[in-house]
């Protein structure tokens, strides 16, 4: 596939599936190689998009920027989010208020194999929403 045709699976994995909740879509688009040590399985994705629907109803995902090579490509995204219910926390998930608007950026790097995503690998801010979020405070030295 070409460059263009992987971006393109990558928007759907962050507008279709994460964002809209198109947890259909995920057997089609998800075919993990076992290259990435934990990594979620099609059926986590799709019980992971169901808990941010209910905890977060409507949140939001922004590509803010996109690049490609061969099989790879890199995304570095944005995600806004309000949690309207009071969420059952996934153990990696920090704790924030609800009613409250929230973001944080991340960047994600894919390996896309015959028009399926085969890897992912993440780094994502939590530092900047938890401080926005009031969840804690830094302390400047004295």
């Amino acid at each position: 596939m070409s460059t263009e045709e992987n971006k393109v699976v990558v928007v759907c994995h962050h507008k279709d599936i994460l964002e809209q909740g198109h947890v259909e879509l995920i057997d089609g688009n998800w075919a993990p190689d076992g290259s990435v040590p934990g990594m979620n399985t099609p059926q986590q994705w799709k019980e992971l998009v169901q808990w941010w629907h209910k905890a977060a109803p409507g949140f939001k995902i922004t590509i803010l920027d996109m690049v490609a090579e061969g099989n790879k490509v890199a995304a570095y995204w944005q995600a806004d989010v309000t949690y309207s219910v009071p969420p059952t926390l996934l153990p990696d998930e920090p704790f924030i208020p609800l009613g409250k608007p929230v973001s944080w950026r991340g960047m994600s790097l894919f390996c896309i194999r015959d028009g399926k995503i085969v890897s992912e690998q993440n780094l994502i801010g939590w530092t900047d929403m938890l401080i926005e979020s009031g969840a804690f405070t830094l302390q400047k030295k004295t």
